[in-house]
């Protein structure tokens, strides 16, 4: 018999060996949730989105330390939110570009902010099992949706940012994330936004083009609503102001604990768990460092990133 079970979400095929150990995964959280009551009172949430290995796991797990907090990881990834969506009956999608596709799962995320499911919470939050709590949640997925979080649960929207050459490059080096590339190119609300030349671009990349060019081309499509000014509802950090010890725009985290910098800071010399074992590329970065400058010089002009990049000093 077979090893391998077809999966009737948007990824393709996963293992059989693949779905046992996340179901048994998410129950035991579950179970052990039930410890611990929900909050009596809930204060404005925190969504973090990001672009994959620019410092997101580092950083939550830094947040994790803070008194009144409660972390969430990534509900809506793969291995945590495939059994809930069969429970809510909605469609798990590799990335969410409208509000209408984070409505179909809002019944599930609805239980995720009123802590009313654990398989996805981070039970090394300080946060866990007080009175008083903030849930931040941490989120792979692009800020085309982010006024969806503020409107729907009144959450403070924060966008990870990293230079986008360091962040493909590690993308490629350390743990594989799925390429979507061809998810971005193939949705409406992608190909009604970007600009045509950026389109065509992302057309050429996808029929003849590397990992390391279409890792960069999915990259500046997640960001666009940032890069369009589209961005009212999020607020951007950036990893390396973090990595130099810089928390300005983190001041709010004071309502939830008033010695926060000094948690951040003690905090921030541990090694994340995402960086802990580096891993060999499954295909060789055969761009020199000038054609991938200039592939990423060129990507910048199509989509109109200029002063966005300016602005936040990647360029």
């Amino acid at each position: 018999m077979s090893r391998r079970k077809s999966k009737t979400s948007a990824f393709g095929n996963a293992g059989f060996d693949w779905y046992l150990k996340n179901t048994a995964r998410i129950a035991l959280k579950e179970i052990r949730f039930l410890r611990f009551l929900a909050a009596t009172e809930l204060l404005q949430p925190v969504v973090i989105t990001f672009e994959p290995r620019s410092g997101s796991t580092w950083l939550i797990e830094m947040l994790a330390g803070l008194s009144n907090t409660v972390v969430v990881q990534d509900p809506l990834i793969e291995r945590n939110g495939f059994a809930y969506a069969k429970l809510y009956g909605f469609e798990l999608r590799p990335l969410y570009f409208t509000a209408s596709e984070m409505e179909e799962a809002a019944d599930y995320l609805d239980d995720v902010f009123a802590l009313r499911r654990g398989g996805s919470v981070n039970f090394d939050s300080a946060g866990m099992g007080a009175s008083t709590v903030s849930v931040v949640s941490k989120w792979a997925n692009t800020p085309w949706v982010s006024a969806w979080y503020a409107n729907r649960y009144g959450a403070r929207n924060l966008y990870l940012l990293r230079h986008p050459l360091n962040t493909i490059k590690s993308q490629m080096n350390f743990f594989r994330t799925q390429e979507k590339l061809a998810y971005c190119v193939a949705h409406s609300e992608v190909r009604k936004r970007l600009p045509g030349e950026a389109l065509e671009l992302c057309e050429t990349v996808l029929a003849s083009g590397n990992e390391f060019q279409r890792r960069m081309l999915t990259l500046f499509i997640r960001w666009f609503p940032l890069i369009e000014k589209d961005d009212s509802a999020v607020s951007i950090i950036r990893y390396e102001d973090l990595a130099n010890g810089d928390f300005a725009g983190l001041e709010f985290l004071s309502a939830m604990d008033p010695n926060w910098s000094a948690k951040l800071a003690a905090r921030s010399s541990i090694r994340s768990r995402s960086s802990a074992q580096s891993r060999k590329t499954k295909e060789p970065l055969t761009m020199s460092e000038q054609e991938q400058k200039a592939f990423y010089e060129r990507a910048i002009t199509l989509f109109g990133a200029e002063t966005f990049l300016k602005h936040n000093g990647y360029l």
